[in-house]
Protein backbone atom coordinates (compact mmCIF):
# COMPACT_ATOMS: atom_id res chain seq x y z
CA UNK A 1 0.00 0.00 0.00
CA UNK A 2 0.87 3.40 -0.67
CA UNK A 3 1.83 6.27 2.27
CA UNK A 4 -1.15 7.84 1.77
CA UNK A 5 -3.29 5.16 2.08
CA UNK A 6 -1.74 4.25 5.26
CA UNK A 7 -2.17 8.09 6.42
CA UNK A 8 -6.40 7.61 5.62
CA UNK A 9 -6.22 4.86 7.20
CA UNK A 10 -4.48 5.95 10.60
CA UNK A 11 -7.12 8.75 10.32
CA UNK A 12 -10.03 6.95 9.89
CA UNK A 13 -9.12 4.53 12.83
CA UNK A 14 -8.43 7.56 14.99
CA UNK A 15 -11.69 8.94 14.21
CA UNK A 16 -13.49 5.82 14.83
CA UNK A 17 -11.80 5.52 17.97
CA UNK A 18 -12.86 8.93 19.09
CA UNK A 19 -16.70 8.32 17.89
CA UNK A 20 -16.96 5.87 20.36
CA UNK A 21 -15.22 7.48 22.62
CA UNK A 22 -18.11 10.21 22.47
CA UNK A 23 -21.18 7.47 22.40
CA UNK A 24 -19.91 5.62 25.47
CA UNK A 25 -19.31 8.78 27.25
CA UNK A 26 -22.58 10.49 26.39
CA UNK A 27 -24.30 7.13 27.19
CA UNK A 28 -24.00 7.71 30.68
CA UNK A 29 -26.50 10.41 30.27
CA UNK A 30 -29.16 7.95 28.99
CA UNK A 31 -32.31 7.24 30.17
CA UNK A 32 -33.79 10.47 30.65
CA UNK A 33 -33.73 9.24 34.86
CA UNK A 34 -30.33 8.64 35.30
CA UNK A 35 -29.46 11.97 33.52
CA UNK A 36 -27.10 14.31 35.70
CA UNK A 37 -28.96 17.61 36.64
CA UNK A 38 -26.73 20.05 34.08
CA UNK A 39 -27.70 17.78 31.00
CA UNK A 40 -31.80 17.49 32.08
CA UNK A 41 -32.19 20.81 30.59
CA UNK A 42 -30.91 23.92 29.08
CA UNK A 43 -27.23 23.99 27.77
CA UNK A 44 -26.37 21.16 28.48
CA UNK A 45 -29.47 19.28 26.53
CA UNK A 46 -28.73 21.50 23.50
CA UNK A 47 -24.91 20.33 24.08
CA UNK A 48 -25.88 16.42 24.68
CA UNK A 49 -27.88 16.40 21.48
CA UNK A 50 -25.71 18.52 19.46
CA UNK A 51 -22.92 17.12 20.34
CA UNK A 52 -24.34 13.48 19.54
CA UNK A 53 -25.62 14.99 15.67
CA UNK A 54 -22.71 16.44 14.80
CA UNK A 55 -20.26 12.80 15.59
CA UNK A 56 -22.77 11.44 13.35
CA UNK A 57 -22.34 13.24 10.73
CA UNK A 58 -18.92 13.33 11.25
CA UNK A 59 -19.26 9.34 11.35
CA UNK A 60 -21.20 8.99 7.75
CA UNK A 61 -18.88 11.13 6.19
CA UNK A 62 -15.98 9.65 7.45
CA UNK A 63 -16.85 6.44 6.54
CA UNK A 64 -18.10 8.04 2.95
CA UNK A 65 -14.16 8.78 2.62
CA UNK A 66 -12.88 5.95 3.81
CA UNK A 67 -14.72 3.60 1.24
CA UNK A 68 -14.19 5.73 -1.30
CA UNK A 69 -10.65 5.75 -0.75
CA UNK A 70 -9.50 3.07 0.90
CA UNK A 71 -9.58 -0.61 0.52
CA UNK A 72 -12.94 -2.15 2.02
CA UNK A 73 -10.51 -4.40 4.52
CA UNK A 74 -8.68 -1.48 5.64
CA UNK A 75 -11.72 0.02 6.49
CA UNK A 76 -12.91 -3.09 8.62
CA UNK A 77 -9.80 -3.75 10.26
CA UNK A 78 -9.09 -0.29 11.48
CA UNK A 79 -12.60 0.15 12.92
CA UNK A 80 -12.78 -3.33 14.33
CA UNK A 81 -9.22 -2.20 16.55
CA UNK A 82 -10.92 1.40 17.09
CA UNK A 83 -14.18 -0.21 18.53
CA UNK A 84 -11.90 -2.78 20.47
CA UNK A 85 -9.79 -0.31 21.92
CA UNK A 86 -12.16 2.31 23.08
CA UNK A 87 -13.70 1.13 26.16
CA UNK A 88 -9.92 0.61 27.47
CA UNK A 89 -9.15 3.80 26.46
CA UNK A 90 -11.92 5.78 28.28
CA UNK A 91 -10.99 3.70 31.67
CA UNK A 92 -7.59 6.14 31.67
CA UNK A 93 -9.38 9.11 31.76
CA UNK A 94 -11.32 10.54 34.67
CA UNK A 95 -14.71 10.21 36.33
CA UNK A 96 -15.11 13.61 36.30
CA UNK A 97 -14.14 14.11 33.05
CA UNK A 98 -15.89 11.57 31.02
CA UNK A 99 -19.41 12.32 32.89
CA UNK A 100 -18.90 16.17 32.37
CA UNK A 101 -18.94 18.53 29.55
CA UNK A 102 -15.43 18.23 28.81
CA UNK A 103 -15.65 15.25 27.46
CA UNK A 104 -18.74 16.28 24.78
CA UNK A 105 -16.60 19.41 23.75
CA UNK A 106 -13.26 17.32 23.17
CA UNK A 107 -14.38 14.24 21.56
CA UNK A 108 -16.93 15.61 19.39
CA UNK A 109 -13.94 18.87 18.12
CA UNK A 110 -11.84 16.23 17.68
CA UNK A 111 -14.29 14.35 15.69
CA UNK A 112 -14.54 17.18 13.20
CA UNK A 113 -10.72 17.73 12.99
CA UNK A 114 -10.57 13.94 11.93
CA UNK A 115 -13.28 14.23 9.44
CA UNK A 116 -11.64 17.49 7.99
CA UNK A 117 -8.19 15.79 7.96
CA UNK A 118 -9.47 12.59 6.24
CA UNK A 119 -10.88 15.09 3.25
CA UNK A 120 -7.66 16.95 2.86
CA UNK A 121 -5.37 14.12 3.05
CA UNK A 122 -4.46 13.55 -0.67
Amino acid sequence: MQLNVWIQTLLFGFLVLVIALHFISASAQFPKEHRKIEFARGFGKTLLFGSISFVVICLVMGFAIAFMRLPWFAVVISAGIALLIAPLALGKFSDRFVDGYSSLYLFSTLAGALTAAMWVAV
